[in-house]
C-alpha cells in the first residue's frame, strides 16, 4: 500500500487504479462526497480481511 500511496503522490499512477496481487483485490479511487481524500483498500479474496487507508490529495 505504501507503494501504491508514492506513486499517486508522484502521479505514476492514475484514478481510479485496481490491480490483483495473490489473494488480493487493491483498489484506489476518489470518495465521490469528499472531493481531494482518495481511498486505498486492499480485500484478501480468500479470508475478507479488509485494509483501507485514506489519503488527502494536495495536489
Amino acid at each position: 500500500m505504501n507503494r501504491l500511496e508514492y506513486e499517486f503522490k508522484n502521479r505514476a499512477i492514475a484514478l481510479p487504479y485496481q490491480e490483483d496481487f495473490e489473494t488480493w483485490h487493491i483498489s484506489m479511487l476518489e470518495d465521490s462526497r469528499k472531493p481531494g481524500l482518495i481511498v486505498l483498500e486492499a480485500i484478501n479474496t480468500k479470508t475478507n480481511v479488509a485494509f483501507s487507508k485514506s489519503i488527502v490529495d494536495g495536489y
